[in-house]
């Protein structure tokens, strides 16, 4: 058979084979669900629903950064069926920008300066559900809260463990966003790690943050990256962001007084 016919011929079977395998999955997944019912255990034990990523969760912990993906990060497709919809590792979310959800979840912005306001305005764009600043002083409402960004390191801690108290038994695990000026944060290396919280380390300059154009280019870089599923997040360009990557990888964890010590997030339901 000639190439040309090889490649007109492949063109042709892709699409029934496609809808073969898609009719064969459902079936098969169909068939594995009902096996859940069935009176004899060897069956239950087979069927899909009992996987590593369709077990049934109290309390979904925070999923650790990184290109694989554990349980913890596919259960939150099925709280956005948007997002996050890579099984095995990330590709999938890092090519099509799914890696994060922002559309319809609730922002408070801690913070005054050119970079707050054009990332809160950025985040409105992509269609985040409500997005507001508390002013100083002034108690958010956390426990309504889906995300919580930090414009000054130097009080994150305080913040971050009242809002991760607040949220202590909300189903899936609070998220939180803190602009360092430097990428080698040794309690940021810690949340990173941290199954109480999705942690996320925007490394913004301060110069980044004063100018309005300047800090418009930073905040669309950092939702872009955040998109794709980062959670060590550099507002500079590609080299001088992995060698920023580097000296955070190196920087040895310190995990604050404050914070609580858990396994998982259900142990504090025991």
């Amino acid at each position: 058979m000639s190439p040309i016919a090889e490649i007109a011929l492949a063109i042709a079977a892709g699409p029934p084979l496609w809808l073969c395998g898609a009719i064969v999955f459902d079936a098969v997944h169909w068939v594995l669900r009902r096996m859940l019912a069935s009176r004899w255990r060897w069956l239950r034990t087979l069927a899909r629903g009992l996987d590593r990523n369709h077990r049934p969760i109290r309390l979904l912990d925070a999923y650790a950064p990184g290109l694989h993906t554990p349980p913890a990060y596919h259960a939150l497709h099925h709280a956005h069926p948007d997002a996050y919809f890579s099984a095995y590792t990330k590709g999938v979310d890092l090519l099509a920008g799914s890696g994060a959800q922002l559309r319809g979840r609730r922002f408070a912005i801690r913070g005054g300066d050119a970079f707050a306001d054009a990332l809160a305005a950025i985040l409105r764009r992509e269609g985040a559900g409500e997005v507001v600043h508390p002013v100083e002083g002034e108690v958010a409402e956390l426990a309504d809260l889906d995300v919580l960004v930090l414009c000054d390191p130097a009080e994150a801690v305080q913040e971050i463990e009242a809002f991760v108290h607040a949220t202590r038994e909300r189903l899936l695990p609070p998220e939180v966003w803190v602009a360092h000026p430097r990428g080698d944060d040794p309690t940021a290396r810690h949340y990173h790690r941290d199954v109480r919280v999705s942690y996320r380390t925007l490394v913004v300059t301060p110069e980044q943050r004063r100018d309005p154009t300047t800090a418009r280019h930073a905040a669309r870089r950092l939702v872009g990256r955040i998109r794709r599923g980062a959670h060590f997040v550099p507002a500079f360009g590609w080299l001088q962001s992995l060698a920023a990557l580097r000296r955070f990888r190196r920087t040895e964890a310190r995990p604050p007084a404050q914070a609580e010590r858990l396994r998982h997030r259900a142990d504090v339901l025991a």
